[in-house]
């Protein structure tokens, strides 16, 4: 092979368990679901970037679906140098010939705009006679679906699972490609090394794997709704690893703009065990990398947890040497997420590239009970950082704790809500339909007025119908030093104190009770391992966390 590559397996995943638990990482009682779970064991593509002869991408094959115009798709692969490739579109007619194979033995050969629509034969064949035949081959929308557990989470393990994977008899022009989840590298690969399920339609038995494995709950659901819109097919890539931080999805180049001294998250006493896992921009290099020639629409992303790691359990109470604070590991993140998409953009050719991402649900898993530490609430305000780009939107989770979940409450099942949240912001933003409402309230500005802390609201993020107050309740299972809905900090010794009531006080205003004794200085709302929304706009959608000095 041309590169080092290292390949996972379940029992190389069981051996870093026990070094995990000699290392004094592993807690009674804690789920660490995502690194160790059972995968189904890959398809390993048989088409690699040193053939001999004429092949192509791997990310490639038939029954995919190809970005519709305007964009230009493009068909590439490699082959004998010296040789030139002809790329015939049927029943299309000839599109174009690529120029001769140079000694890289690669080609590229980029179709015209094509409309939506199909099926289309692509032959692919050489001077020297070579020949390789893509069939079944759709123009459409194609998206990128990317992060870690919660984006891999299955339909089979998701509320409503069963009657999407009935329903999906219906779906045959959504196709799905999942890209395998056993190689990482240090160098970048030309091809996929692993690949889990190779381009298919959507049918009761593509849809529906294993826990963890193929399809993506998300992915699919929110590409069954782009379908149910646009009526036109969709092209669905899964390409996550669960258990994994930013880092590892970023390109070196843009790693080089944050500092991440400040992100260390084990010490040298579990280097060992450390070293036995992804680092950092090896799945950059497997996963990525590959795609890029492809044109596609865009990507949504959720990922985030495994950056909250200076808060767990194992750390905390083990006084291990990782993140020194948690506010350190926030930092970091909310300049290293921005910086990767920025990568991304920059080597998909896409400079404004739609990027929608999820803002992490309410959990606690291995989370420390502890009112100080505020890991994921610093974290779900990092990750808006993003917003700063253009073309960046995000799709709030923080509702949807699921403390009954059998995968460990990190993986609420309640998928629909977050693919229906993510499908608003494109259709209104890349699909034209202005009348679906996306914006998640933000708050604008806090101010003092007698007994209360009157909020202002940005109206275009609130809507048309105003805001909503809902009630809800901390779980007892949680406590309420994990919960967290709105305080206001007292000014004499910088502590928190819950707010007595919540009122509206207009469409885009709120106003909340100051307790007794409070000098207040600042509010802030949902800032805990579990907030507890009760504010939301008409549209279903809950007011972000925020904090405001008054």
């Amino acid at each position: 092979k041309q590169f080092s590559v290292v390949k996972c397996n379940c029992a190389m995943s069981l051996v870093a368990l026990l070094l995990l638990n000699l290392c004094g990482l592993w807690v009674s009682g804690t789920i660490i679901p995502d690194e160790f779970l059972p995968r189904q064991q890959p398809v390993t593509s048989a088409l690699r970037s040193n053939a001999s002869k004429l092949s192509v991408s791997n990310t490639l094959g038939s029954h995919m679906v190809l970005q519709q115009a305007p964009q230009n798709a493009n068909i590439w692969g490699w082959g004998v140098p010296g040789t030139s490739v002809t790329v015939t579109l049927k029943p299309h007619g000839p599109v174009r010939t690529s120029t001769p194979i140079g000694s890289d033995k690669a080609w590229k050969v980029t179709l015209p705009p094509m409309k939506a629509g199909g099926p289309y034969t692509i032959d692919i064949t050489d001077s020297a006679h070579n020949q390789v035949v893509l069939t079944d081959v759709l123009f459409g929308e194609v998206w990128l679906c990317g992060g870690q557990s919660n984006m891999q989470f299955s339909l089979i393990q998701a509320f409503n699972g069963t009657a999407e994977r009935n329903a999906s008899v219906k779906y045959g022009d959504i196709r799905l490609f999942t890209v395998g989840q056993h190689t990482y590298t240090q160098k970048p690969l030309t091809n996929l090394e692993t690949i889990e399920q190779p381009w298919t339609p959507a049918n009761p038995t593509s849809v529906w794997g294993k826990a963890f494995s193929k399809f993506s709950a998300i992915c699919y659901m929110y590409g069954r709704r782009l379908h149910d819109s646009l009526g036109v097919p969709i092209g669905l890539i899964s390409d996550n690893w669960g258990g994994t931080a930013v880092q590892l999805w970023s390109s070196s180049e843009s790693l080089g703009e944050c500092d991440q001294t400040r992100n260390t998250t084990y010490n040298n006493k579990c280097s060992a065990a450390h070293n036995k896992f992804p680092t950092n921009s090896t799945l950059w290099n497997a996963m990525i990398v590959p795609y890029f020639n492809m044109a596609v629409k865009g990507t949504i992303w959720y990922q985030g947890e495994s950056n909250v790691a200076c808060n767990s359990k194992w750390e905390y109470y083990k006084g291990l040497n990782c993140c020194m604070n948690t506010t350190n590991c926030a930092n970091y993140y909310a300049c290293q997420f921005p910086a990767m998409i920025k990568a991304w953009r920059k080597r998909l050719g896409i400079a404004d590239m739609p990027f929608y991402f999820v803002q992490l649900a309410a959990y606690t898993e291995g989370l420390v009970a502890h009112p100080h530490m505020l890991g994921s609430a610093l974290l779900r305000i990092a990750q808006t950082a993003a917003l700063k780009l253009p073309n960046v939107e995000m799709a709030t989770a923080i509702d949807l704790g699921d403390l009954g979940s059998p995968w460990g409450n990190i993986h609420p099942r309640d998928k629909e809500p977050v693919a229906d949240r993510l499908w608003r912001i494109a259709i209104n933003r890349d699909y034209g339909n202005h009348n679906i409402h996306y914006m998640n309230p933000t708050a604008s500005s806090a101010a003092k007025s007698g007994n209360f802390v009157v909020v202002q609201f940005n109206e275009d993020t609130v809507g048309a119908g105003g805001l909503v107050a809902k009630f809800n309740m901390c779980p007892a299972k949680v406590g309420a030093d994990q919960c967290g809905w709105a305080e206001v900090e007292h000014k004499g010794d910088g502590s928190w104190h819950n707010c007595t009531s919540i009122q509206l006080g207009g469409k885009t205003s709120a106003k909340f009770g100051i307790p007794a004794g409070v000098d207040v200085a600042a509010i802030r709302y949902n800032m805990a391992d579990w907030p507890i929304a009760a504010l939301y706009n008409t549209a279903g959608l809950p007011v972000v966390p925020f904090q405001l000095s008054l």
